[in-house]
């Protein structure tokens, strides 16, 4: 199927920052720094400034976000929480395990 409007092309963004992308990419796969090294804790406070908070924290997925969002928000077990019916269903499960 052809669609006549492209919404986003990952590729064309890419190609724009190429250099800056594969950069950072050998530069975090050459140190072996996987996991909550220099690379996030600049992007951490790099976002933290752009929003204007204190803090900000980088996770591994949008999974482990909602949770934690919704640890930090108080929900817990018994909570209401009202969704959009289109919601896809995998974002229900944070809630599953509260």
């Amino acid at each position: 199927m052809t669609y006549k409007v492209k919404f986003v092309d990952p590729a064309r963004g890419y190609r724009s920052i190429k250099d800056e992308i594969d950069a950072a990419y050998f530069e975090v796969m050459s140190k072996g720094d996987l996991i909550d090294r220099g690379q996030l804790k600049s992007f951490e406070k790099n976002l933290a400034a752009f929003v204007g908070t204190k803090y900000a924290v980088g996770l591994n997925s949008g999974y482990d976000a909602l949770h934690l969002s919704l640890r930090a928000a108080g929900v817990g077990q018994g909570n209401e929480v009202i969704v959009c019916l289109l919601i896809p269903l995998l974002l229900l499960v944070p809630l599953s395990l509260m």
